[in-house]
């Protein structure tokens, strides 16, 4: 992704008050960064460098540092972070030389927080974060409106370190501040909502996921509408807890609502532009990069479990090939590249299956951190498709390995925890391991009777494999 080069577009309206000018400048460039997403052709960068310009023109100190923090921060938005960190020198000596307001100084650090944690530099990132914090604390109500942006990177730091419960409380303040500061309706308070119900999610409370999944998208939908990036983002996430909670019809609605939005908006298989006719940027990026490939995932998904695995296969095949994007780490983003691989298992086609699986779990290994919970779905099926196979001994590591990534949240996928244990212990028995066996099979019946869901005689099947074991 890049940034245009400053001229590269329209040129912004000249006024003969150079002051005047780069005020004008800097408003239209925040309503710009705020419609990023929403509209295709916006370029917050060429505008709020022309700010620069004319506040360098207009010999206005105070206008220099704010335009000059704006453009860090607006670089940073466009995916340049190289560029960014080579301006953000520039920027903290413009705002040293008005005194080093809070609210300026915080701003730098909070962007470079941002490219940091992006580029999964999350130590520095979180130090980044937390610096930026402590300005937005001393700047009292001056600094209020960027302190729950600051609260809730420090919050996104530790969710992505998978400290999950620790990010909570900064969401929950996040929320807060921003719900005091802004209404109940504004794009941040639907932020803030989303954020929450991602610990939720994972953490296995799928009832308050829902509810903050719902909550932002309801306000989504008012601010931005539903032909936007934001609004389909907010469906793919309600989508995904139905779901989970195992309500297959209403989660494949949901889904197939989103991606009739998302082609309308943008058709199937377009990538973002590269060649100057449009303006990538980082945060519309990161949804249209996988929106398609993360609402046919949940398609077939839900297709498996409502016995049309046919149909799935058609949805799975239009995802199989898309590319980890640059932050391959990031939650919202295509992580299930294994679901050809559950389409071919449920057509029992057990040694295509995995054949995918393996090419899955490489692929996931080479782009995300070590013990990403994506890997997790990768590897029990690997192990599942060995399993009938009658390679029981290849079975073990995929699955054990899975359980201990799955171990780390354990309320959450109780299912696929279930399903995990259950091939573990037929691997473990068929290799004379008949205490370990029959351990994983109480285990899965366990998992079975507390997840929200079960497939059809999947808790009836352990029942009977430990009838059967003795």
């Amino acid at each position: 992704m890049r940034s245009a080069s400053p001229g590269m577009r329209r040129a912004p309206p000249r006024i003969s008050d150079r002051s005047l000018e780069s005020e004008a400048l800097l408003v239209a460039g925040a309503i710009e960064v705020g419609l990023v997403g929403h509209e295709r052709d916006i370029d917050p960068s060429t505008t709020i460098y022309a700010a620069v310009l004319a506040a360098e023109a207009a010999h206005r100190p105070d206008l220099v540092a704010q335009a000059l923090v704006e453009y860090v921060a607006v670089m940073v938005e466009g995916g340049e972070y190289d560029r960014a960190r080579t301006w953000a020198p520039r920027a903290r000596a413009a705002v040293a030389a008005i005194g080093d307001p809070p609210e300026l100084a915080g701003r730098i650090d909070m962007a470079l927080a941002l490219a940091l944690g992006l580029e999964m530099r999350h130590e520095e990132a979180l130090v980044a974060a937390q610096t930026a914090l402590e300005h937005f604390e001393r700047g009292g109500a001056a600094s209020r409106r960027w302190l729950s942006v600051a609260v809730n990177l420090v919050g996104e730091m530790k969710f992505e370190q998978g400290h999950y419960l620790e990010a909570r409380p900064y969401y929950e303040r996040t929320l807060d501040i921003a719900v005091d500061a802004l209404g109940t309706m504004h794009a941040r308070v639907a932020n803030g909502h989303g954020n929450l119900a991602e610990t939720y999610f994972v953490l296995g409370d799928l009832a308050q996921a829902e509810r903050h999944f719902r909550d932002s998208l309801a306000i989504r939908r008012e601010v931005f509408g539903d032909a936007s990036v934001w609004s389909i983002h907010s469906y793919a996430h309600v989508g995904d807890v139905l779901f989970e909670r195992g309500r297959f019809e209403d989660a494949l609605a949901t889904y197939e609502q989103a991606l009739a939005l998302r082609l309308a908006l943008q058709p199937a298989r377009e990538r973002p532009d590269t060649d100057g006719e449009g303006v990538p940027t980082l945060y519309r990026d990161l949804q249209t990069v996988g929106q398609e490939a993360w609402l046919r995932n949940g398609i077939a998904q839900c297709l498996i479990e409502l016995g049309r695995a046919d149909e799935a296969l058609a949805h799975a095949d239009r995802t199989t090939e898309v590319d980890l994007p640059p932050d391959r780490q990031h939650p919202d983003l295509v992580g299930r590249i294994d679901m050809r691989g559950q389409v071919l298992l449920a057509l029992g086609e057990w040694d295509d299956a995995r054949a995918h699986f393996e090419l899955a779990v490489a692929r996931l290994r080479e782009g995300y951190p070590v013990g990403a919970r994506y890997l997790a779905w990768a590897l029990v099926g690997l192990g599942r498709a060995h399993v009938e196979l009658g390679r029981h001994a290849d079975a073990i590591a995929p699955l054990e390995e899975a359980l201990v990534q799955l171990g780390a949240t354990p309320q959450a996928h109780l299912r696929l925890q279930g399903q995990a244990q259950l091939a573990l212990s037929r691997a473990r028995w068929s290799l004379g391991r008949t205490e370990a066996a029959r351990a994983a099979a109480h285990a899965a019946a366990a998992a079975f009777v507390a997840a929200p869901y079960r497939g059809s005689g999947e808790l009836e099947a352990v029942q009977a494999w430990l009838a059967a074991h003795p």
